[in-house]
């Protein structure tokens, strides 16, 4: 996890919540 908590696995650069749980 870079900067984002409670994201899936991957984390975009940008900060952003991937789009694979969607």
């Amino acid at each position: 996890m870079e900067q984002d908590s409670g994201s899936p696995d991957t984390v975009v650069l940008d900060g952003s919540p991937n789009v694979t749980e969607g």
